[in-house]
């Protein structure tokens, strides 16, 4: 984007809660002689997170994370929405009574759920903080599980709306070194400048 080289627009593309910009992308496959072969039509969103002084900071300043914590429950369907249009009116709810962020709790969710769940909150401007589920028992092989599993989720989850993967949990053993070690062994997600 030529734009961007000297940073102008740079605040107006970035996406946030209260500003969710995207912007559309083609990607198209063409072979030597310049035929079309495929094309493929997404979007994506422009901007970063991060933490200074155990303050959670998105875009380069400070965010008041206001969450609601998601259990992923449906009072007439139980564990899948009853219907597609679920997903946005419960973004829609979430947004206004002022919440900025879901707390997915205890759970990484399956993709067909994030799917929808993520159009929404994408377009509407939900953060969404995936919770790993806690291990019964902590040990070394417990450990490497959850790093392993923690790093598939991270690459997996990837999407415009600013998606959290928390490494706390709230059973016994939180207050253990694990959740620095699992935090410090964690890399960073790839630029999305």
């Amino acid at each position: 984007m030529p734009a961007l080289e000297n940073s102008w627009d740079w605040d107006r593309l970035q996406w946030s809660p209260s500003s969710p910009t995207l912007v559309s992308a083609e990607v198209s496959l063409t072979s030597q002689d310049r035929a079309h072969l495929d094309v493929v039509h997404s979007y994506l969103g422009f901007g970063s997170t991060g933490a200074v002084d155990r303050q959670f900071v998105l875009n380069g300043g400070p965010l008041l994370l206001k969450m609601v914590l998601s259990q992923g429950y449906w009072p007439d369907s139980h564990l899948a929405a009853p219907d597609r249009g679920a997903h946005r009116a419960e973004v829609e709810l979430i947004k206004a009574l002022g919440f900025n962020g879901a707390r997915v709790h205890q759970k990484v969710e399956d993709p067909r759920f994030l799917y929808w769940c993520d159009y929404w909150c994408d377009r509407l401007g939900l953060m969404v903080w995936e919770e790993m589920p806690s291990a019964g028992a902590f040990s070394n092989r417990a450990l490497g599980r959850l790093f392993r599993e923690w790093m598939e989720v991270i690459e997996r989850d990837r999407a415009p709306r600013a998606s959290l993967p928390g490494s706390r949990s709230t059973r016994a053993g939180a207050s253990r070194p694990w959740p620095g070690a699992l935090s410090s062994g964690t890399r960073p997600p790839a630029p999305t400048t």
